[in-house]
């Protein structure tokens, strides 16, 4: 039985980075590249308390059944 899904995207390695970074070295207007590297450094500090904050809300309301609660996510 399928209850639903979470996630956090998590940190990625550094190797991304430097790709992301390339590409915007190459083409200095590449918008994809600019938000990918935005992103990356985003999610630098996940998983955060607030990620597993929401992980716990969402499953412990799954679990419970408390189906209102996990999908106000």
């Amino acid at each position: 039985v399928y209850l639903g899904g979470w996630m956090c995207q998590g940190r990625m390695p550094g190797s991304v980075r430097a790709r992301f970074a390339a590409q915007l070295e190459q083409d200095p207007e590449n918008a994809n590249a600019k938000r990918m590297l935005e992103n990356f450094d985003r999610a630098l500090s996940h998983p955060d308390e607030a990620d597993l904050a929401a992980a716990a809300f969402f499953s412990n309301g799954k679990l419970a059944g408390d189906t209102a609660a996990a999908e106000s996510l």
